[in-house]
C-alpha cells in the first residue's frame, strides 16, 4: 500500500512558465531569443540545477552564445524567479494530503539561488516531511542516484511511495528505478491517477 507520496515542484505545484515572464519583459523575439539560449538550451541551465555552475557562471555561460542580448539575458534571468506562484489548489491538496497520513516529499532540479528566490512562494512545503534538490548531491533526474538518495535520506520505501512530476523522461526514470509514478498534466486527472493506485489512506 502506497503510503508515501514525491512531488517535484515546477508545473506540479508551482506555476513556472517560462514564456509568461519573458514575454512579460520582452516582445515576442527576443522573448523566443532568450528562451531558446537560455531554458531550452539545457547545458548551462543543468548544471545550475545540479550544482556544479554558480548562479553567475550559469548566466555568463548563456551570454556567450547571445552577447549581443547580454543586457537581456541578465534582466531575464533576475526577473525570471521573482514572479512564479503557486498554484491555487497546491497548498489545499498537500495539507489534505498530510492529514490523511501520507508522508510527504519534495524531489526536484532546482539550484540553489533559483530555489533561494523562490522559496517563500511555495507555501506547501510546511507540510512536507522533507526535500531534496539537485543541486544538493549534484544529482539530477531522471539519473537514478537522485531517486536513490531520497529514499536512503528519508528511509523511502520505493514500493510504497508514488512520485508526481510533469516531465515524461523523469517519470520513465523514476518508474525504472522503482516508483509507483503519476505524468502530471493537470490536477484533476492526478488526483483521479492517485486515486487508483493502492492508497494506505484512501
Amino acid at each position: 500500500m502506497i503510503d508515501t507520496i514525491i512531488f517535484d515542484i515546477g508545473n506540479v505545484l508551482l506555476d513556472f512558465d517560462y514564456m509568461k515572464q519573458f514575454r512579460r519583459l520582452f516582445d515576442e523575439d527576443t522573448a523566443q531569443a532568450i528562451a531558446d539560449i537560455s531554458v531550452r538550451k539545457t547545458e548551462a541551465w543543468l548544471e545550475l540545477d545540479r550544482g556544479v555552475l554558480s548562479y553567475e557562471e550559469a548566466v555568463s555561460f548563456i551570454i556567450r552564445g547571445a552577447p549581443r542580448l547580454e543586457k537581456e539575458i541578465r534582466l531575464a534571468v533576475q526577473e525570471l524567479y521573482k514572479h512564479v506562484e503557486s498554484y491555487d489548489y497546491a497548498v489545499e491538496w498537500v495539507k489534505s494530503l498530510k492529514e490523511k497520513g501520507y508522508r510527504l516529499y519534495v524531489l526536484s532540479n532546482f539550484g540553489e539561488k533559483p530555489f533561494e528566490e523562490c522559496q517563500a512562494r511555495m507555501p506547501f512545503l510546511q507540510y512536507m516531511d522533507g526535500r531534496l534538490l539537485s543541486y544538493e548531491i549534484r544529482e539530477v533526474k531522471p539519473n537514478a542516484a537522485i531517486y536513490q538518495a531520497l529514499c536512503d535520506r528519508f528511509h523511502i520505501d520505493p514500493r510504497k511511495a508514488v512520485f508526481i512530476d510533469d516531465s515524461a523522461i523523469n517519470i520513465a526514470g523514476a518508474k525504472a528505478f522503482g516508483l509507483h509514478t503519476i505524468l502530471f498534466t493537470d490536477y484533476a486527472d492526478a488526483v483521479a491517477q492517485l486515486k487508483a493506485l493502492p492508497l494506505a489512506y484512501g
